[in-house]
C-alpha cells in the first residue's frame, strides 16, 4: 500500500522536490493578497472589523508578485505606497483554518527600519 505524504511531510521536504507541489496550494495567488496585506500593515486591533474602503485610502498596493510557494504557504512581495513614499515588502501567507482563500500573513521584512516605521505611520493614521 501507498502512503501519501500529509501537509506536515510536504511543507518539510518543500515544493521543490515535487513536480506541481505549489498548484495544489490552497492559499491565494500573491495577486489577490493586495487588501490582507493593507490589513496587516495598518490595524494592529484585530478585534475591530476592517474598513476596506479607509485602507484604500489610504495606502496603493501594486507589483504583486509570487517570490517562492510551498505547500499551502506563499512567499510574495509588494510595493506599498502611502504618504508620498513606497516601500517594498516582502510577506509571507499561510492557508489557515482548511478553507481556500483564508489565509494568514506575516511581513517579513517588518524589522527593517524603513518598513517598521512606515507601518507604524499607517496604524498611527488608520486609527484616526
Amino acid at each position: 500500500m501507498r502512503r501519501f505524504a500529509g501537509p506536515r511531510r510536504l511543507a518539510a521536504i518543500g515544493c521543490g522536490l515535487l513536480a506541481g507541489c505549489a498548484s495544489f496550494n490552497m492559499s491565494p495567488p500573491c495577486e489577490e493578497t493586495g487588501i490582507g496585506l493593507m490589513r496587516r500593515l495598518a490595524i494592529s486591533d484585530i478585534s475591530k472589523t476592517p474598513d476596506d474602503a479607509r485602507l484604500s485610502s489610504l495606502m496603493t498596493v501594486a507589483n504583486l508578485r509570487e517570490i517562492e510557494a510551498h505547500y499551502n504557504a506563499r512567499t510574495c512581495g509588494a510595493s506599498v505606497s502611502a504618504f508620498g513614499r513606497t516601500v517594498d515588502v516582502v510577506y509571507h501567507i499561510e492557508q489557515s483554518q482548511g478553507v481556500r482563500n483564508w489565509y494568514e500573513i506575516e511581513v517579513l521584512n517588518l524589522d527593517d527600519a524603513a518598513v517598521g516605521q512606515f507601518a507604524q505611520e499607517l496604524r498611527t493614521a488608520y486609527a484616526h
